[in-house]
């Protein structure tokens, strides 16, 4: 009896210590939480970090799900590109319900606004892709590395056995952008203007919309952008916005430095997936 008592003590002395070392375990993990999330408020609120810095806080905290989005499973490294586009095109832009004029003015990823890094949070798909578009090298050298053959293909087959690019209106959109960049490139003066508005102190936007629409825009790209080429017509899709979108999407290109990279993807786009593809020196 004596050796059944000491062997129950033994046992109970035994799970009390499991029970204090468990209670320690917990109340460090506590500890290591806590400290992790002050040191993320920490640098939230901290005005001067960098972009790089955020970045990493992005990679250190975001969820599973939305770490899925960007990345394949087998390698961090390895951009999880073909979901992305999928997002952009059917769950963001729904160029199969929307005109893309429409789309692109109601896109939470292709926005306009700058992001401030300070507050900024992701706890959305769109936020995330929001933030890699707001603060991506667009530089020749960094899209091209980033834009792969096998991506091209893959946007074309999105558009294989269904009428999405021509009810979009995204057929004549490209095919108005590619040939506004063959004007400005007989019309340097042009383009150099429309960016020097857009990137100077004042970012007059009034003046780049009477300089567009009176001296830049032509008949052939008014013909293009008309209403009966965008099925899906509706009041944020209007004919004066969408030869605003042309032109100055050339300007914002000259800016970042990759227009000839991105007037290529175009072309390759319309002669791979349009029904009547431009010709070349059209």
């Amino acid at each position: 009896m004596f050796s059944c008592g000491a062997k129950k003590t033994h046992e109970s002395e035994a799970k009390s210590e499991e029970i204090e070392l468990k209670g320690i375990e917990i109340d460090s993990l506590k500890a290591q939480l806590a400290r992790r999330k002050e040191a993320l408020e920490a640098e939230k609120n901290n005005h001067h970090e960098s972009k790089l810095e955020l970045g990493s806080l992005f990679d250190r905290y975001l969820s599973k799900s939305l770490f899925s989005l960007i990345f394949n499973d087998s390698s961090q490294f390895i951009l999880n590109s073909n979901s992305i586009i999928k997002f952009i095109l059917f769950q963001d832009l729904r160029i199969d319900k929307y005109n893309i004029s429409s789309a692109l003015f109601d896109s939470n990823v292709i926005r306009k606004e700058e992001i401030d890094l300070t507050k900024f949070e992701v706890t959305e798909k769109w936020q995330l892709l929001h933030y890699a578009w707001s603060t991506a090298d667009r530089s020749t050298q960094s899209l091209s590395s980033l834009i792969t053959e096998r991506d091209k293909r893959f946007v074309y087959s999105l558009f294989e056995n269904n009428t999405y690019y021509q009810d979009s209106g995204l057929d004549a959109m490209v095919k108005a952008l590619i040939i506004v960049h063959e004007e400005f490139a007989q019309n340097k003066e042009g383009l150099q203007e429309i960016h020097d508005i857009l990137y100077g102190d004042d970012d007059d936007h009034s003046k780049v919309f009477e300089i567009i629409h009176n001296e830049l825009v032509t008949p052939q790209v008014g013909s293009i952008l008309k209403d009966e080429n965008f099925s899906n017509y509706d009041e944020y899709s209007e004919y004066e916005n969408r030869i605003n979108y042309v032109y100055r999407f050339w300007g914002r290109r000259y800016h970042e430095g990759n227009m000839g990279f991105v007037y290529k993807l175009l072309r390759e786009l319309d002669e791979n997936v349009s029904v009547y593809p431009i010709t070349e020196g059209a």
